[in-house]
């Protein structure tokens, strides 16, 4: 018997706010409290806006079967700053 090569891949948003991303060059909106699940072939590319300031600061992952979670974190800054944003995490 073959071996599956379809990823299923559900995300959910825990952040309380609405998240734009991308995944394999899909465009969609997840609005806080949902989930979605996606079937790719083979891993999927996720791809967000993990700060909440001014300009596009991309955070790509490669995802095989699973559930994640997007979930607000405090990102280090450069300077030894930070920032409010958003991560995912696999359940």
């Amino acid at each position: 018997m073959g071996k599956d090569l379809h990823a299923k891949i559900k995300l959910c948003n825990n952040t309380g706010t609405t998240i734009s991303y991308t995944m394999d060059d899909n465009l969609r909106n997840i609005v806080s409290g949902s989930c979605t699940t996606w079937t790719v072939t083979g891993k999927g590319w996720l791809r967000f806006d993990r700060e909440f300031r001014s300009g596009y600061q991309g955070k790509t992952y490669r995802l095989n079967d699973g559930t994640y979670d997007f979930v607000s974190v405090t990102w280090p800054g450069p300077y030894g700053d930070s920032f409010e944003g958003i991560d995912i995490r696999k359940q």
